[in-house]
């Protein structure tokens, strides 16, 4: 399942002919732009860098990972959502460029681990990798519709509110103008709800 269009919007609010086509487009940007917001990471996986000074994860006095603040990382292995995206590339103080069969990626807990007998001892290291829950293999299945539907309530209710100060639309189309709250990121509740157990840490 993709994420919705133009027409996927108009066919939810039952909305005919182009007369608002202008309109709707921009709040299904803007929608969109807030669910992303809210989740605090890419939808689709972006090339992002990072630097570790290596100084933090210490074990027996040896770096044995890197930690970056965005998860999930990308592995580069091929997915229905991104075939070809590249693995992670990691560079020393040096730039030279770090072996990536000495260490593993848990793309889940945005963190690099040296396999045993390996460390990472010439810090700070630049790390450049593909961010975004596409990331995850489950992405195409079950997280893009739970992405989708959250888009379309809030473009719904950005939709019944777009008068400023819009609590409710009548059933002949007028709106009621009394002052809103739409709540934290200026998504409706059922949005927020199915959105909450993809942000960081699962913490809403």
């Amino acid at each position: 399942m993709a994420l919705p269009t133009l027409a996927d919007l108009k066919g939810y609010l039952r909305v005919d002919g182009t007369a608002e086509d202008t309109v709707l487009t921009m709040i299904l940007a803007s929608a969109t732009a807030k669910c992303a917001a809210y989740l605090e990471r890419p939808f689709v996986a972006i090339l992002m860098t990072f630097v570790d000074p290596a100084q933090t994860m210490v074990a027996y006095g040896r770096i044995t990972e890197l930690v970056i603040p965005m998860w999930p990382v990308h592995r580069g292995a091929p997915s229905p959502a991104d075939p070809v995206i590249p693995a992670p590339v990691i560079t020393d103080q040096d730039d030279a460029v770090v072996d990536a069969a000495t260490y593993r990626v848990d793309s889940r807990r945005n963190r690099f681990i040296a396999l045993t007998g390996d460390t990472f001892a010439n810090g700070p290291y630049t790390i450049s990798c593909y961010i975004g829950l596409s990331a995850f293999p489950e992405y195409s299945t079950a997280i893009e519709p739970v992405i989708a539907q959250a888009i379309m309530d809030t473009a719904s209710d950005l939709y019944s509110n777009r008068s400023p100060g819009a609590s409710m639309e009548t059933a002949g189309g007028g709106a009621s103008t009394q002052w809103r709250d739409p709540g934290p990121g200026g998504l409706p509740s059922r949005a927020r709800t199915s959105l909450d157990p993809y942000k960081p840490l699962g913490i809403a």
